[in-house]
């Protein structure tokens, strides 16, 4: 425990004012006013506990182990955070916002970082964000064997060359163009092809 040592010299003896928890008031005869005695902590014996106030410890180091606090630096057994009263910045490892679409912002996220992805390579949901290969956009087709089935609209390139019905060579680049019925029967068909150097061909 503690112990505060207070030192002084007066000619009259005095004597206890208030003697309660935390003060120590003494009354001066033949003296007007009540001196207050502030403790020198040089002359303090021992260290206060935890249980009174104190750290029980003699070092910044002891102080921190007694009251569990973290230390400086990197710390591992911080959990959570609590009682912060201004976001932390993107510099501190934080959004630098209190709301998600700020926190987007100060990313330097667009609109599109909150679109869904397309379910397939043919998904028509208004407002998905595509994938390479959806559509046929950045994606290789196939040979075409039947120029007559029904074919979803798409841009596409091929290593090899097409063929449509009549034998005539279609590629490497183009995209398919159909127009299908209700129940997917085939009404028109399209395929316009880009040649190195020509204009496109609208093979029907």
């Amino acid at each position: 425990m503690a112990n505060l040592v207070f030192k002084f010299s007066w000619d009259h003896r005095p004597f206890p004012y208030n003697a309660s928890q935390g003060k120590r008031q003494f009354m001066l005869p033949f003296a007007s006013g009540i001196p207050n005695l502030a403790p020198n902590f040089s002359q303090v014996v021992g260290t206060a506990a935890i249980s009174q106030g104190g750290t029980g410890a003699t070092t910044a180091a002891g102080a921190r182990a007694n009251l569990g606090a973290a230390a400086s630096g990197v710390n591992s057994d911080i959990s959570e955070l609590k009682g912060l009263t201004t976001p932390l910045s993107i510099s501190q490892g934080g959004l630098g916002a209190d709301n998600a679409q700020t926190a987007r912002m100060n990313l330097g996220l667009g609109t599109a970082a909150v679109l869904a992805s397309t379910t397939s390579q043919y998904d028509p949901t208004p407002g998905r964000a595509l994938r390479v290969g959806d559509w046929g956009i950045g994606a290789e087709g196939s040979r075409v064997s039947d120029m007559v089935a029904p074919l979803n609209n798409g841009f596409f390139r091929t290593d090899d060359t097409l063929t449509n019905d009549t034998g005539n060579s279609i590629g490497p680049y183009g995209f398919f163009y159909t127009v299908p019925d209700a129940q997917w029967v085939y009404i028109q068909m399209e395929v316009i092809h880009f040649s190195l150097g020509k204009l496109p061909h609208i093979l029907p």
